[in-house]
């Protein structure tokens, strides 16, 4: 691979979807040919010992008013690396601001970039920005998207679709759960002879758990013993427990606020379906593709999952899971009682959900698709 320096403000161990996309992409380039410039964070060490590659640890915004622009830091860190790695291609992890410094660069010193896309970083952007945004994908040689969803976000920017690349997010494994882990879960939130469904995820707007909340009482009439098993924290969350209460399900729904991985991993185990119903707000906040869904195929568990943004491409309608309209409350209902009625095809969702893992969702395959377009 051209020598390549990935700049981002997003990597490992700063949390989130973003970071650990770029984490195991760069996992699965050559590792001589790759150097990450990244945010000196807390903890960075402890995650840097455990990566073969460069990462250069520095401050890239600066916080002080008198210093314009703010991410003049990373400016010229991102220039001394050029110069000392003999770097022949920048990723642009973040179209602002580290696409700016991208476009200042190319012109200087005749590097070319690569931008990422995975959604909202593009789809809110307004006026200004969004000019200079513009702009910056124009200047770029390919542009990598995160769902086809997400490219066809690209090409209303007028970039062509020959210079956009699909390269899915895919998950990771979670730790196998053994069955003392399934029995203290169990016996912690009493989960005995339960019907479970599961979330998993920031507690945010978009993610719809105030729907699946709102279809709860129509199952419930059917299912005395069902539970609602929400696992993540978030801005939403004392929203979503007045709800819960105003509804008079607070009985049949679990918060579990900071699940560690191998809690998670029970949970996936435990539970006979995952329900997402992810929506697109009128910020245009949406879900860009959601690698949960594949999560939870991992386990072999059938999906529940809002027909909004990237999502179809993650679940495919009676192949991996259920999508429904998100703010369709009786087609949430419907679909959690179809598969509860029906396990034997909740099961097979599952089986299918967990063969088309493994064929077509794979972290060694995006990365050859992103290595092959800057070698080019």
């Amino acid at each position: 691979m051209k020598k390549s320096l990935l700049i981002t403000l997003d990597f490992t161990p700063a949390v989130g979807g973003t970071a650990a996309y770029y984490k195991n992409i760069c996992d699965h380039f050559p590792k001589n040919d790759i150097h990450i410039l990244a945010p000196d964070i807390a903890y960075h060490e402890i995650a840097d010992q455990k990566i073969q590659y460069s990462v250069h640890r520095k401050k890239m915004i600066s916080e002080s008013w008198y210093v314009w622009p703010k991410w003049k830091l990373a400016l010229a860190e991102t220039e001394k690396i050029i110069k000392a790695e003999r770097i022949e291609a920048l990723l642009v992890g973040n179209i602002l601001p580290c696409g700016t410094i991208a476009l200042f660069l190319k012109k200087k010193l005749r590097v070319p970039y690569f931008v990422f896309i995975h959604g909202m970083d593009l789809s809110m952007l307004r006026g200004r920005k969004k000019i200079l945004a513009k702009k910056i994908l124009q200047e770029s040689s390919k542009v990598f998207t995160n769902s086809n969803y997400t490219k066809h976000l690209v090409e209303s920017f007028g970039i062509s679709e020959d210079r956009i690349i699909t390269a899915y997010p895919c998950p990771n494994p979670l730790p196998e759960p053994d069955e003392l882990d399934i029995i203290k879960m169990r016996n912690a939130h009493d989960l005995h002879d339960r019907k479970i469904l599961l979330t998993v995820g920031r507690l945010v707007e978009r993610k719809g758990h105030d729907m699946v909340l709102r279809a709860m009482p129509e199952a419930i009439k059917k299912y005395e013993n069902l539970t609602y098993i929400i696992a993540g924290d978030g801005p939403n969350k004392n929203n979503l427990k007045n709800l819960a209460k105003n509804l008079n399900i607070e009985n049949n729904v679990i918060f579990i606020e900071k699940p560690m991985d191998k809690e998670i991993s029970c949970l996936y185990f435990l539970c006979d379906a995952f329900i997402m119903v992810s929506r697109k707000l009128h910020n245009h906040d949406y879900e860009g593709f959601g690698i949960v869904y594949l999560e939870a195929n991992a386990f072999s568990k059938p999906v529940i999952a809002g027909k909004s943004g990237g999502v179809t491409e993650a679940v495919q309608n009676q192949v991996n899971g259920i999508l429904v309209d998100p703010e369709n409350l009786k087609e949430i209902s419907d679909a959690i009682l179809h598969l509860l009625d029906n396990p034997h095809y909740a099961h097979i969702l599952g089986m299918q959900g967990l063969d088309r893992l493994h064929h077509k969702f794979q972290w060694w395959e995006q990365a050859k698709k992103i290595e092959n377009a800057i070698n080019i």
